[in-house]
Formats: structure tokens, C-alpha cells, sequence
């Protein structure tokens, strides 16, 4: 079970960060918290406020840039990220924006060389994946933007913008309405709690009335006046406004008051229009967070009803508050917010199913006809005749965001095409805009086998062309499961008949309410080879393709789906028959919507937990527990972090006292690490009777059973390591030379190797000091030296505790030419550190972070031989070698200050020459983590070597880190466990 031995093996304990303090001195600080939490309008007041005393902040100019894109105001944000980029072309957040800002002008050939130069540069920075992700989604890959986005997502857990980019994302892949609900139930029930900020964040503290003040006259159902609130981004020149406008001016408004909230910096026509049919319209995008709910709240809504959901521009975490007695979501999102407090979702009876608990933590509030309204409000005339009367040919469509177009739906249409002659494809997307993705649409539509020279890519129309664009379609064909639902209405609307694929939940059944209101249910499909058919059928079928024309206005006129007048009845009736059943208490919902798998969250939580946040991650295990009492996993997270605090005695009780409820594998896990625990407690005899309970269990995985070798070699080991005495052997000639610019440590490095390593009789060791900027020419000149027969490059950050140092290492170059303490079987990647555990052998010891004064042994690598061949790059800092095999592999000039990048370079150069390159997993290194290499050429030689290696910087490839691990209690002790394990660690479990 592979997720527990990530579990147990790759913790590192993190320190607990305090709860953010929100009385912080300095605007800058104050700002930083207040972005933490998610308020981005009272982070960019405290960043202006910031940077009038400090103009030239570049990393206060760059967060606020960010924070201005996020809540739409998008010149202000490319001004600062330009102004950013021109104090500091070098750091990465200024290099990321930059690119940013070039994925939003569709310039992605220009974007990508600076992503992937921001992504080589620093790795660790996963706003570059964000980045990354929106340009692949932009170009039509929705997979791959997924998999960057919950990367980024997970390294930056409390960023709503990074979780609402994964969650919308995922709907644009084949993901199950049920799966995609529990992704957003992840989501809310992971959330940080806007209630609980405190300091300068009181949104706890304001009053927000259970009940209204005219909460008494809506029993008499025919005179009250029930007050409605909108909140949206999105009242301007968007697709919203095609569905609230018919709403808004067919309100009734002696029973209806209408407020509005846009959170959008900009207004056009379309604000005017919409400002005209309501009674208050507030311009709230200046407002933070505390002062929104103080104005919502101060309105005493009956209904409040969200607009956005996870697009653009939201502030979806507030709506963890009561803005009102009911709370809707509506319109702008398709798929559920998986928060509790909504109260429904509109939907309609053609869209709910049997399975519409799983799907959605929202109430349905089930409209009779039709989930939304749909009327241009402007001249569109359709053309009577279809195109394929003019053209000769039929032409079929997809029109909108290429990213839903799925590999079954691409399948579909090939075989559409090959079935009706001389027809044609036409693809019209905004993505088009950005000549990439014209290639790599071309691409996939290769690769699914459909023939090139009957596609068209176009790019939108805009203006009085727009409508008249559906004039040149025959056929459109939806995409799913995320279905089209504006551009479906925008081509029934002109005319043009849609073939629907229905799934179980809305975002897959936008196609069957609008095309069964419409009466044309035959239009709507199941599954594959159905849509095929319809499609081929619909193609030669003209009087139905003539006739759907000239019928499509009055159709739409006929039902709620076009008629506002229709539409805003049923929409006030639902509103007061759902207050009604709040007012009596009788409104009752439980939704069915699974939570993600218990070994998915848990490996979140340590995701999370990896980069530092703690209070986040222990969030999610504590999801995990509710869910999933019986997780072993998620009961071993919750006792690794009682060990960054020593609390280990803590730890073993509240295990074995859960051990029993836990699934064998994971009974295994804990066993294991229970052990660990007893070790550090330094109770040998309680670790030695679990060792003797694991011999008697069945431990499928290698990985587990090499663990609890190691364990039973630190019980077994002697006290110290057995020198062996090699006086007898040939003598050899050593020559060290050490990198460093302080002579004092050099000097403490070389009389540590002489004291801890056994010289034996006629053998010989010299050492040799060189700065760190000048090491190529000292390795040059080292290699070149006669009467050395072997030659050692040690970098600072190393000491030496086996005692047969010397002697193990003149023993394995005779059958190899280089030697290590740690590398990789292939270089496929910059982190070769991250590749598989298969492909890694490695034997160091590092402090402990768990038990001062301890060492940490740490071994990679399947078997239990010492020295261990084939590698193709070893770790650079310490190489053993035989100079005169040597001398003609040349160092890169490039890399010097880019930390061990120049040596190991060097050793894989070495490799690809013929040479043979060995590891051996005893020779006794230490690595010290404070004594920092030089990385002052890091960026320049990363670059170097990336582009020399032609690797796909944004490859999806997974991070494996899992290492054997055993704490003991000096170097030496750990010497002698890792002797006795490599000598006796082929007396394997029973």
C-alpha cells in the first residue's frame, strides 16, 4: 500500500506555525495576513497604503499586482506587474506575473520560454504551476491543467484562487458529477473559517439577524414584498447577462425589491441596463470582506442569491456567512459550491435525477420548466435556410471553450464525419486567438484520427457578427460532460439544433432542460454511440433542419427558458414556498455526497503539511477522521505531529490503542512505525516484540519488509562498527581536496577524516584546500597530478564516520571508475532525488530532527548489497574516482555556484563517456545542513544544464521520496546498523 509507506517514510516534521495575528505593525505585514485569509480588497488598501512609503517595493508591487488581477482589475495589475518586472527582470515572482500576463493576452509561445525559465530556476514555486495550468487550459488540455493546478493548489492550501482554478478545472475533464461534488465537499470542508480571523477581521462580531423585520408579513403570501439580493462579478458585457436581464425586468415588483451587488471594478452598457431594473444596485469590488457582510447584512434579505461560484472573481469563502434568511447559488457555476451554508441550488425537473443527492450539498430548488432564462434583448435574425442548402455540405460545430472537448466526444466526432460525406467541422473558440493553440487543437484532432482538411478553426465573432456566426452552423455538437449551456442556448436561439450528450448531474444535463423545454427531446442522448446516431440522422434530415429554424423564437417564447415572464413566477414562488418552509422549520436537506477516498486526503494533508502549513493540514486530517474514524493513516498524521514535540510516549498509546480498528496494511504501517517510536524512545525490548509481531504477519510490499529489517538490524547491531583490519592490502595513494574558502573548517574536515578514518600500514593521504570559485581548475589539476591513485572530491557539507572509509572505497573502484554515496540508475530530470525509489541508491546520515543529538541513518535502493552499480549520476558531494580514467570528461564551465550541479554534471558526462559509476551505501557521510554550498550561480546553471538535457520542464511526472530511515544515537551507532542490515538483510520476514 503504497500511500502508508509515504506516510511513514517521507514525514518531516514540520513546526507548528502559529495562528496568523492580524494586529501586526507595518501596512506590509498587515497586508500579507489579510491576503492569507483570503481578503483581497483589504490586502490591496494595506499594499497601496504600504507603498506610499516604500515605492519601490518590488515584492509589495508584485503581490499587489496579483491581487489586483484577482478581483478583475486588470490594467492596474498588468501596471504593476510591469513596473515589478522592470525594477528586477531576474527574481521569479516578477518573471511569473510577467508570464501571466501573456497567457491572459493569448501569447502563450511568447509566455512558456519564461515559465519554464521561472519553473527551472526555482521548482519549489508552484504559482508557476498555476500559471502554467491556465495556459495549457486556455490551449485546450484540461488534464494536464488539473494536475498543476491542484499542485499549486495544495502548496498554497488558504488561496481561493488556486482552489477555484483546480475545482472549475475539473469539470472540464471526464469526471463523474458524484466525484466532481466530493472534490468540492473537499473544498468546504476544508476551507479556512472566515469566523475565526479575529483582530482586525471581525466578521465573527457582526450581528446578522436570524429573522427579518417584515418577517411577519410573509404569510400573507399575496401582499408581502420579499427582498432578493444579487451578488456577481458579472453584471456587465458577460454571458450572465443574457439569463439575469430577463429576470431582473420581469420581477414583480409589488412583490419584489431587488438589490444588486456587482464586485467588479468596471462597468459598461450592459451595468446600465441591468442598474435599471432593480431597486438598489451597490458597486462593492472597493469593499473588503468585513465591510461587504456589514452592507449585505445591514439590507436584512430574505433571499441572497450568488452568481459566480467558483469563476472569476469570486469571494466564495464569505459564503460561509448567513447573508440571509435563504441562501441561493444560481447561474454562473454549474456544478455544486459543496457548502453547507447554501441553503438550494436552482435547477429544474429535467435536470434532477435519482442521484442528485451525491451531487450537489445544496437543496435542490426544483423550477417547474427551466433552471434559467434565456433572451438576447437585441436584434438576431436567422437565416431560414440552412447553410448546407447554400454550401453543398453540412457543417457541424462545437462553439466555446475547447477544453471541454474530451477524448469520447472527439472519438464521436470522427466518426460523425466519416459517416456523413464531404461534411465539415467548424471549431470557433476564443482560445484561437492564441496561435499555439491553433496547433495544438490541430493536434489532438490528429491524433484522435479526424481528418484535417474537413476542420476549420476560427476564432470568435464579436458584435453585430456574433449571432449572425450561427448562421454559417448546420449541426452543433455538445461537448460532455461538461455540457455547453450559454452556447447551447445561443445556437437554438439562432436556429441551429444541438445533439446533447446527459450525464447525472447538471453541469452534464444543461443540454437536456434546455433542448426538452425547446421540444426537442429526441436531440438528447445517453451515451456514445447514440450521439453518433442522432448526429448522422439530423444530417439528413433538412425539412427537421428547415423547420427548427423557423420555429426556434416561438419555441423558446413558449416556456420559462425564454420568457421572462414565465421564468420570474416560478422563480418567486420557489423563493417564497422555500421561506415558508424556513419559517415553519420544515426545510430539511441531506445530501449523499461522498468524500474523497481516506488515503487521498491523508496524502494532501502531507502535501500541505510539506510545505509548511501546518493549521491547514491538520484541517484536512481532521476531515479525514470524521469521515473515516477507522483511518490508520489519518490516526499516524495526528501522531507524527505529536512528534515534533517529543510527545512520542503519547503517540505509541493512542496507536495500539486504535491498532485493531485498522485495515491490515495499515496495521502494518503502524506497527513500523510504532517501532521507530520504541527506538526513539530508546526501548529496545518493546521494539524487539513488535519486530517478532510483524515476522508473523504476511507484509506483501518490499519496501515494508526492508523497513523492519532495518529495524530489527538497529535492535541486532553491536555498539560500534566492526573494523575489519586491511594492513595486508596493496597501498594506495589518496589524494582529498576540499572545496573551501574558510581554512579553519578545512582544516577541521581533514583531521575528522584522520581521526575517525583507519589508515592502514604503507597507505597514504594527502589533502588539498581550494576556494569554491576556482574548483574546476583545482578538479583539472587534481586529475592531472601524478602518483595519486585515488582522488576524492569532498564538499564541505560531508564528514566521514566509517572507519574503513579508505578501504571500502580503494576496494569498489576496482570494478568501477567513479563512486558515490548516493545517485541515480538515469538523469530524466532536474530532482533526479525525486524519481522513483527503484531507481535510487543512497546511504548518508543526516541530525534528526526528531531527537537532538541523534543521528538520522537514511538507505535508497532495493537489495541489500553494498555497492550498488549502474548508476548514471551520483550526488556531488563527495566523488571517489581513478584519476587517469578521468582526465578527458570536461567540466561545464557554466555551473560553478549552482551547489553541486558542476559535479554532478560531471558524473553523468562521465557516465554517457562509458565510464562506470557505483554507489556505496556504507561509507559513513554525514551531510551537515548548515554548512550551505555556493549557490550563487543556481538560476544561470539550472537553465544551463535543463537546456543541455532538452528535459520537459513541465513533464507530469510523480515525486517519490520515500526513504528507509532509523534513528540512533551517534554516527558511529548508525555505521554499524547499516553494516549489519546490508550484511544480514537477505534473512528476510517469514
Amino acid at each position: 500500500m503504497r500511500l502508508l509507506q509515504f506516510i511513514s517514510r517521507v514525514f518531516r516534521p514540520v513546526s507548528k506555525k502559529s495562528r496568523n495575528d492580524f494586529n501586526k505593525i507595518t501596512s506590509l505585514e498587515n497586508a500579507i495576513q489579510l491576503k492569507n485569509h483570503g481578503d483581497l480588497h483589504g490586502t490591496i488598501a494595506a499594499l497601496q497604503r504600504h507603498l506610499v512609503d516604500e515605492p519601490y517595493d518590488v515584492a509589495a508591487i508584485t503581490i499587489l499586482g496579483v491581487c489586483q488581477a484577482d478581483v478583475g482589475r486588470m490594467d492596474a495589475a498588468r501596471s504593476a506587474f510591469e513596473l515589478a518586472y522592470s525594477l528586477d527582470d531576474t527574481g521569479i515572482a516578477e518573471l511569473a506575473n510577467y508570464a501571466r500576463m501573456l497567457v491572459d493576452d493569448r501569447k502563450s509561445q511568447d509566455a512558456l520560454p519564461i515559465l519554464r525559465q521561472a519553473k527551472i530556476r526555482d521548482p519549489g514555486c508552484l504559482f508557476i504551476d498555476a500559471i502554467y495550468a491556465a495556459m495549457v487550459r486556455n490551449n485546450g488540455d484540461a488534464e494536464t491543467a488539473v494536475h498543476y493546478y491542484l499542485r499549486a493548489w495544495l502548496a498554497n492550501f488558504d488561496s481561493l484562487r488556486f482552489a477555484n482554478g483546480f475545482l472549475f478545472n475539473d469539470a472540464y475533464c471526464e469526471t463523474d458529477g458524484a466525484q466532481l461534488a466530493a472534490e468540492h465537499r473537499f473544498w468546504a470542508e476544508t476551507s479556512v473559517s472566515v469566523v475565526s480571523l479575529g483582530g482586525r477581521y471581525p466578521i465573527d462580531a457582526i450581528e446578522r439577524p436570524e429573522a427579518i423585520p417584515h418577517a411577519d408579513k410573509l404569510a400573507d403570501r399575496s401582499r408581502a414584498k420579499i427582498r432578493i439580493g444579487y451578488w456577481s462579478p458579472d453584471f456587465r458585457e458577460h454571458s450572465i447577462r443574457y439569463f439575469l436581464r430577463p429576470l431582473l425586468e420581469n420581477h414583480d415588483r409589488d412583490l419584489v425589491e431587488i438589490f444588486l451587488y456587482h464586485d467588479y471594478p468596471k462597468e459598461d452598457a450592459q451595468t446600465a441596463l441591468i442598474r435599471s431594473a432593480c431597486d438598489y444596485f451597490h458597486s462593492v469590488c472597493d469593499l473588503n470582506d468585513t465591510d461587504l457582510l456589514a452592507l449585505v447584512h445591514s439590507h436584512q434579505l430574505d433571499v441572497f442569491v450568488e452568481l459566480a461560484g467558483h469563476s472569476s472573481y469570486n469571494r466564495a469563502l464569505l459564503l460561509q456567512q448567513r447573508f440571509a434568511t435563504i441562501q441561493l447559488s444560481a447561474l454562473g457555476y454549474p456544478p455544486t459550491m459543496g457548502l453547507a451554508s447554501i441553503d438550494a441550488k436552482i435547477l429544474d425537473r429535467h435536470v434532477i435525477t435519482d442521484e442528485s443527492s451525491r451531487c450537489y450539498a445544496e437543496a435542490p430548488l426544483v423550477l417547474p420548466t427551466s433552471f434559467w432564462c434565456f433572451d438576447p434583448m437585441e436584434d438576431a435574425p436567422i437565416n431560414p435556410e440552412p447553410p448546407s442548402v447554400r454550401n453543398g455540405y453540412l457543417t457541424f460545430a462545437c462553439v466555446g471553450n475547447v477544453a471541454k472537448i474530451t477524448k469520447d466526444v472527439l472519438m464521436c466526432w470522427k466518426r460523425i464525419l466519416e459517416r456523413v460525406p464531404n461534411s465539415r467541422l467548424l471549431i470557433r473558440s476564443i482560445s484561437f486567438e492564441d496561435a499555439a493553440s491553433e496547433d495544438i487543437v490541430r493536434d489532438r484532432l490528429a491524433a484522435a484520427g479526424i481528418a484535417l482538411h474537413a476542420v476549420d478553426l476560427c476564432k470568435p465573432k464579436r458584435g453585430e457578427d456574433f449571432f449572425s456566426s450561427y448562421n454559417e452552423i448546420d449541426v452543433v455538437l455538445d461537448t460532455f460532460p461538461f455540457n455547453g449551456g450559454t452556447t447551447t442556448c445561443f445556437a437554438t436561439y439562432m436556429g441551429v439544433p444541438v445533439v446533447s450528450w446527459a450525464g447525472n448531474s447538471l453541469i452534464s444535463r444543461m443540454g437536456l432542460s434546455i433542448l426538452t423545454n425547446l421540444g426537442v427531446p429526441e436531440l438528447v442522448v445517453h451515451d456514445a454511440k447514440a450521439y453518433t446516431e442522432c448526429a448522422v440522422g439530423l444530417a439528413s434530415n433538412l425539412v427537421f433542419l428547415r423547420q427548427f429554424r423557423l420555429e426556434a423564437r416561438e419555441r423558446f417564447l413558449r416556456t420559462a427558458l425564454g420568457n421572462g415572464k414565465l421564468f420570474a413566477r416560478d422563480f418567486e414562488d420557489a423563493c417564497r414556498e422555500l421561506l415558508a418552509q424556513k419559517q415553519d422549520g420544515t426545510f430539511s436537506y441531506h445530501h449523499t455526497i461522498p468524500p474523497l477516498p481516506a488515503d487521498e486526503i491523508v496524502r494532501r494533508a502531507y502535501t500541505v503539511l510539506s510545505y509548511g502549513q501546518t493549521e491547514a493540514a491538520e484541517r484536512i486530517v481532521g476531515h479525514c477522521l470524521r469521515h473515516y474514524p477507522n483511518s490508520g493513516s489519518a490516526h499516524l498524521f495526528v501522531t507524527q505531529l505529536w512528534t515534533t514535540e517529543n510527545r512520542f510516549a503519547m503517540a505509541v498509546e493512542y496507536l495500539l490503542a486504535r491498532l485493531n480498528s485498522f485495515s491490515e496494511p495499515e496495521q502494518v504501517s503502524t506497527m513500523i512505525y510504532v517501532t521507530r517510536l520504541h527506538l526513539l524512545l530508546e526501548q529496545k525490548d518493546e521494539a524487539e516484540k513488535m519486530i517478532e509481531r510483524l515476522a508473523g504477519m504476511q507484509i506483501a510490499d518490499q519496501f515494508d519488509r526492508m523497513q523492519v529489517n532495518l529495524y530489527r538490524a538497529s535492535i541486532n547491531a553491536a555498539a560500534s562498527f566492526n573494523q575489519s583490519v586491511h594492513d595486508d592490502l596493496k597501498a594506495r595513494r589518496f589524494r582529498v581536496l576540499i572545496p573551501c574558502n574558510n581554512v579553519e573548517r578545512f582544516e577541521f574536515m581533514c583531521e575528522q577524516i584522520r581521526i575517525n578514518c583507519h589508515l592502514p600500514q604503507g597507505w597514504a593521504v594527502s589533502y588539498q584546500r581550494c576556494n569554491e570559485d576556482a574548483k574546476i581548475a583545482a578538479y583539472q589539476t587534481a586529475l592531472r597530478f601524478g602518483g595519486t591513485d585515488v582522488l576524492i572530491f569532498i564538499q564541505k557539507n560531508v564528514a566521514l564516520h566509517n572507519p574503513n572509509f579508505l578501504v571500502e572505497v580503494a576496494t569498489a573502484l576496482e570494478s568501477c571508475d567513479m563512486l558515490g554515496f548516493a545517485g541515480a540508475t538515469r538523469w530524466s530530470r532536474m530532482e533526479w532525488r525525486a524519481d522513483d525509489f527503484e531507481r535510487k541508491a543512497a546511504g548518508f546520515m543526516v541530525e534528526s530532527s526528531e531527537n537532538t543529538g541523534f543521528v538520522e541513518l537514511q538507505l535508497l535502493g532495493v537489495g541489500v548489497e553494498s555497492v550498488m552499480n549502474g548508476m548514471a549520476i551520483l550526488d556531488g558531494s563527495l566523488l571517489a574516482l581513478v584519476p587517469n580514467r578521468l582526465c578527458d570528461v570536461i567540466f561545464d564551465e557554466d555551473l560553478p555556484g549552482a551547489g553541486l550541479l558542476l559535479e554532478e554534471d560531471w558524473s553523468h558526462s562521465a557516465f554517457k563517456s562509458g565510464l562506470r559509476l557505483a554507489v556505496h551505501r556504507n561509507l559513513g557521510v554525514k551531510l551537515d545542513r548548515e554548512a550551505l554550498l555556493d549557490d550563487s550561480n543556481r538560476a544561470v546553471g539550472r537553465l544551463k544544464c535543463s537546456e543541455k538535457m532538452g528535459w520537459d520542464t513541465f513533464a507530469m511526472v510523480k515525486d517519490d521520496h520515500m526513504t528507509l530511515s532509523v534513528i540512533e544515537v551517534n554516527a558511529a551507532r548508525a555505521v554499524a546498523v547499516c553494516q549489519t542490515f546490508l550484511w544480514d538483510g537477505e534473512a528476510d520476514l517469514v
